[in-house]
């Protein structure tokens, strides 16, 4: 997490922009940690790209394979207390990237997303 906040510094990314993207990696790669695991720790590997006024992203684990994509929206019309825990997570993902894509290649989750910023 370090390592991608000072790389979103050096280059030059908006502090709101950034700021997102540290919430989605916090979030994503807390879920990963969190379910993905089956013996030990899933390997997880963070690419982040800096290209025409966006950031891009990918997330890769070899964790169990799990499409966050594939959850419903959460009703965040009920009250805290009605509501089942989890799931909010990704659903600020989703509301903060202005693009979240899944698939599963050679035994690993990939998640990749971009999120557009004005200099």
């Amino acid at each position: 997490m370090d390592d991608a906040e000072a790389f979103l510094a050096r280059r030059n990314v908006p502090d709101a922009t950034a700021s997102q993207i540290m919430i989605a990696l916090d979030e994503i790669i807390t879920n990963i940690l969190s379910h993905g695991v089956r013996d030990g720790e899933p390997v997880v590997h963070v690419d982040l790209r800096i290209a025409d006024g966006a950031v891009a992203g990918e997330i890769r684990d070899d964790g169990i394979a799990f499409d966050p994509l594939q959850n419903d929206e959460p009703d965040t019309r009920q009250s805290v207390e009605d509501r089942p825990i989890g799931g909010l997570g990704i659903h600020l993902v989703r509301k903060m990237m202005d693009g979240l894509s899944y698939d599963r290649r050679h035994r690993q989750n990939r998640l990749q997303f971009h999120k557009k910023f004005s200099v």
